[in-house]
């Protein structure tokens, strides 16, 4: 990815991109609606993803590192709203104000049975964070450069829920995203790369 590329050109290259993506709809068996946030923010004049590492007291996907945001409720009104509820309890900080810029393909959980709709929204500052130390452990500011960077970056494949699928990760110092926020990142990553 072209390092020289400002926040708001990764923007506009979203928005295009999300536009014309025919989302892919992945439904597991059972799989219970959850939602995150993939907030893309200038920081140091480089276009960067915000990242949680995820607590050891949490119920599912302890010490992992993932996307703010959870499991669907009753009282939300949509899965956005899941996703910006989840920020705010996660993070200490209102989504309201963010642009939307659209929707990834939804990602299957196989461990936890989650169905997964990533959101992803720009901002042009980030607000205050103050993590809930219940449920997140560390706060991670990833330029998309550094993810796009194929020496941080493996594929393997394994026999998943009967079936050979491809896992990805990204590994940095101290941390691996995988999993199902490491399929998100890939996703991300295509649609810019394209």
């Amino acid at each position: 990815m072209d390092s020289k590329l400002s926040a708001r050109d990764v923007r506009e290259r979203l928005i295009e991109s999300l536009r014309m993506l025919r989302r892919n709809q992945e439904k597991g068996p059972e799989g219970k609606p959850a939602a995150v946030l993939v907030i893309l923010y200038p920081k140091n004049e480089q276009p960067t993803i915000l990242f949680t590492k995820r607590s050891d007291r949490v119920s599912e996907h302890k010490g992992q590192v993932s996307f703010p945001g959870g499991v669907h409720e009753d009282a939300d009104m949509s899965l956005f709203h899941t996703a910006q509820r989840e920020t705010r309890e996660e993070l200490g900080f209102e989504a309201r104000d963010f642009e939307l810029l659209g929707e990834l393909d939804e990602v299957f959980t196989f461990r936890s049975k989650f169905v997964i709709t990533p959101f992803v929204v720009y901002t042009s500052s980030l607000p205050g964070i103050t993590p809930n130390p219940t449920e997140i452990m560390e706060v991670l500011e990833i330029p998309l450069s550094t993810l796009a960077d194929q020496m941080r970056f493996s594929e393997e494949s394994h026999i998943v829920g009967g079936v050979q699928r491809p896992i990805y990760s990204y590994r940095f110092p101290g941390n691996t995203i995988w999993g199902a926020t490491a399929r998100i990142v890939r996703q991300l990553l295509e649609l810019l790369l394209d």
